[in-house]
């Protein structure tokens, strides 16, 4: 959600906060409906990304921010450890046969 931009104000937050952290941009990845491999490399990114998302959550200019509700569930989700555990266990249940995929498409 931050770093697609369709909230600018905490995408901004976001983006300073990864630089700092990261000493580069890096941004979030968004899933494409038509390749399955993309949503797991978001999540792979999403995870990667996992310090910068609880920093931008727990800065100040993040908490002055006006929220609305599909920001507040988005916190609550960055906040949640147990969405970061199922991503992390998703994403290794997943990894071998996204490399088969990988490997059959290049036959």
């Amino acid at each position: 959600m931050w770093a697609l931009g369709t909230h600018h104000g905490p995408a901004a937050i976001f983006k300073k906060m990864v630089s700092a952290m990261m000493g580069r941009d890096v941004t979030l990845l968004r899933g494409a409906g038509t390749r399955m491999a993309t949503w797991f490399y978001a999540i792979i990114r999403a995870l990667r990304l996992k310090e910068c998302l609880e920093a931008t959550v727990g800065s100040q200019e993040h908490l002055e921010l006006d929220r609305n509700d599909r920001m507040t569930k988005a916190v609550m989700d960055v906040k949640n450890p147990l969405i970061w555990k199922a991503m992390f266990v998703v994403t290794g249940l997943a990894h071998g046969p996204v490399l088969v995929l990988r490997y059959i498409l290049r036959l």
